[in-house]
């Protein structure tokens, strides 16, 4: 029987399936620090701009349908988000779907703490509005990794930038595998404390966005 064709995405999500907590992601995809010395693909800053016509048509029907690596922040800063939580919690219609979007790829991707992970993509993102997830695909407000493997391919407006959310949530469960992996629900609240933001009402909000 004629083996099915897999396409790059299905590739790169089977791959992160097959790992542990994705130890590892298909070569060719990963890029390996914040220079891209090890490969030369990564541009030290994307322009600021209208993506090219491709990436804009995967944008829209993606939102149609729906680092702490080594140093702080990783998160977005306490300017970025919006200070009104209840915002989070009087989603429309779009933003239900999106949620419910990354909420089941996380588990798809078998992301640790899958309902704790998407609720700091909503405190991220502002509700998936703001410019840095519309622009850069970006859900968690990552900053380009120096040395472990990404799925990044630039930098625009000091973050990461992906070719999809779904790259971007892959990247966040590679960041999870190499420094917040098998920890209780407590612990990780702590990792995330001291390492992913420096805002202090950081943990208390993603809590806030949970219940």
């Amino acid at each position: 029987m004629a083996r099915k064709k897999v396409t790059p995405e299905e590739e790169i999500v089977n791959t992160a399936v097959e790992g542990t907590a994705l130890g590892s992601v298909p070569a060719g995809n990963v890029l390996h620090d914040e220079a891209g010395a090890d490969t030369g693909d990564v541009p030290a800053e994307l322009p600021e701009g209208d993506l090219s016509a491709e990436e804009t048509a995967e944008q829209s029907e993606t939102l149609s349908a729906m680092e702490a690596a080594e140093t702080k922040p990783l998160g977005l800063s306490t300017e970025e988000k919006t200070d009104d939580i209840e915002l989070y919690h009087h989603k429309d219609n779009l933003s239900q779907t999106m949620y419910d979007s990354v909420l089941n790829f996380n588990y798809q991707i078998r992301v640790q703490h899958p309902l704790v992970v998407t609720a700091q993509a909503i405190l991220e993102t502002g509700n998936f509005t703001s410019k840095v997830f519309k622009e850069n695909n970006n859900l968690y407000g990552m900053t380009l990794a120096k040395s472990r493997p990404t799925l990044a391919i630039g930098v625009r407006n000091g973050y990461a930038v992906y070719r999809t959310w779904q790259e971007s949530a892959i990247d966040y469960a590679l960041w999870q595998s190499s420094f917040a992996r098998n920890l209780s629900e407590e612990d990780y609240y702590l990792i995330l404390k001291r390492l992913y933001a420096e805002d202090k009402e950081y943990v208390n909000k993603v809590k806030n966005v949970l219940k």
